[in-house]
């Protein structure tokens, strides 16, 4: 039984089944309340309880996929630094 969890589970870390996946969770919520599987209320709660457990897999994923450094630098070797967005211009914002 482990192995199937095991492939499920690596199936659904692969972001084209996780889309495919989300794309049936309304559908399917919806076909349930049509024939009286679930209430509407209670639809809404498996959607919501779907995309949870489609999304952790996705951040376990993402997680993965990066490095934290301790000492961030730029290209040319400078400490990284989080610059303040610049102030809008006498007279209002430039980007109408």
């Amino acid at each position: 039984m482990s192995g199937r969890l095991g492939r499920l589970a690596a199936a659904v870390r692969r972001q084209p089944v996780r889309v495919y996946l989300y794309g049936l969770l309304g559908p399917g919520a919806a076909l349930a309340v049509t024939y009286g599987i679930v209430s509407q209320d209670r639809a809404a709660l498996w959607i919501a309880l779907g995309g949870a457990a489609l999304l952790v897999p996705a951040a376990e994923a993402a997680r993965t996929k990066v490095t934290p450094m301790a000492d961030p630098r730029t290209k040319d070797g400078r400490p990284a630094e989080i610059l303040p967005e610049p102030a809008d211009p006498p007279g209002g914002s430039w980007l109408r």
